[in-house]
């Protein structure tokens, strides 16, 4: 039989409220992890941590991450909306990230690869704006309390993802 073992950890939710039209947001955003340059391939093949680091950091918008991928939540959910709510106009979906970051935070704990990248939820509201919505990656990243290395990454993601919020949703 398998050992089952349950850690418990205080997931940190933030949201970002703003006046601002979704669609201005989804555009910050987009400007934010350099959507537009996406390489849209795998990043093997390269001879050298330079060749590659080379490559990811021309991906890399503003922000210091870069767009991965994104979905837009509601068409693959719409056969559901006949007999329930009807979901926001625009929910979309980002994963976004930094393979270096990502790479100096999965050398202290591998288990941090389950929560980098990280995501964001874009959420357009009834009333009018938008919500942006992550998990502090501190909160989900830093398993190992007696790490400080890790900690010092994971706070700076922190700093990373909410400087971004602040930036995509200022009015």
């Amino acid at each position: 039989m398998a050992a089952k073992t349950v850690n418990t950890y205080p997931l940190q939710l933030v949201t970002y409220s703003t006046t601002l039209p979704t669609d201005e947001v989804i555009a910050r955003l987009d400007v934010e992890v350099a959507k537009s340059k996406c390489p849209g391939k795998e990043f093997d093949g390269y001879n050298s941590k330079d060749e590659l680091e080379a490559v990811l950091n021309a991906a890399t918008g503003p922000s210091g991450l870069m767009f991965v991928l994104h979905r837009v939540q509601p068409r693959q959910m719409a056969p559901y909306y006949q007999t329930t709510p009807k979901p926001p106009t625009k929910t979309l979906f980002y994963i976004t990230g930094n393979p270096i970051i990502a790479e100096t935070m999965i050398r202290h704990d591998i288990r941090a690869s389950y929560n980098v990248p990280p995501r964001i939820l874009i959420i357009e509201k009834e009333s009018g704006g938008t919500d942006v919505v992550f998990h502090l990656p501190s909160s989900v990243i830093y398993l190992n309390k007696e790490d400080m290395q890790m900690k010092a990454a994971a706070e700076a993601l922190d700093r990373i993802m909410e400087g971004m919020a602040e930036r995509i949703t200022a009015v």
